[in-house]
């Protein structure tokens, strides 16, 4: 079942997976800032595409986080306020 999350709720939630997969503090995640920007590397952008597909309850293909190279990018598109 597909959940309909609020743009705060998946920047919220990425950073946290962020924060705590890779070990940084979550005051220093700023949204804005690409994903690399993190050291985010391929394994670690599928294993938050996966996560992030069983908590939205639908599908999140991998490529969207080169896409939306953002939290906040990738927030606005999975929230559906994208224009």
């Amino acid at each position: 079942m597909s959940l309909q999350r609020s743009q705060e709720d998946i920047i919220a939630w990425c950073k946290q997976f962020i924060a705590n997969t890779l070990n940084i503090p979550l005051t220093n995640i700023n949204p804005k800032h690409e994903f690399e920007s993190f050291g985010l590397d391929s394994v670690v952008a599928v294993s938050l595409a996966v996560e992030l597909e069983e908590w939205l309850g639908r599908s999140v293909d991998p490529s969207l986080l080169f896409e939306y190279p953002s939290i906040e990018g990738l927030a606005i598109h999975l929230s559906g306020r994208a224009e």
